[in-house]
């Protein structure tokens, strides 16, 4: 009889995200009188680069995390946005997207922005 070895011997193991969880929250927001939390959970602390698109590509915003401080801890990780660009300037209503890397990985959370 031919042994077979077992199916998970050929296989590739499963990969698990990196960043894992995106959310924002209230979506939409009224940036003239409250925030959006963006939220999401890294496997591992790990340097993380946040920042904000305006739907055509233009970059608003950015923020970077050190390993292990907050937004780039293991765990759950919350950043509060008040709908400004990085000079302090309001936004215009509408949809932005933030982009968030951590290692190696690359996940998009979209935010609505209403007055």
């Amino acid at each position: 009889a031919l042994a077979l070895a077992p199916l998970a011997a050929f296989s590739t193991p499963a990969r698990v995200d990196f960043i894992s969880e995106p959310a924002s929250y209230p979506n939409p927001f009224d940036s003239r009188t409250g925030r959006a939390t963006l939220r999401w959970r890294l496997a591992e602390d790990a340097p993380a680069e946040l920042s904000g698109y305006t739907v055509f590509g233009t970059r608003v915003w950015r923020r970077s995390f050190p390993a292990g401080a907050a937004g780039a801890r293991a765990g759950l990780n919350e950043v509060p946005w008040d709908g400004s660009d990085d000079a302090g300037r309001k936004l215009g209503k509408g949809m932005y997207l933030a982009a968030l890397r951590a290692g190696g990985d690359l996940i998009v959370i979209k935010v609505g922005v209403r007055h």
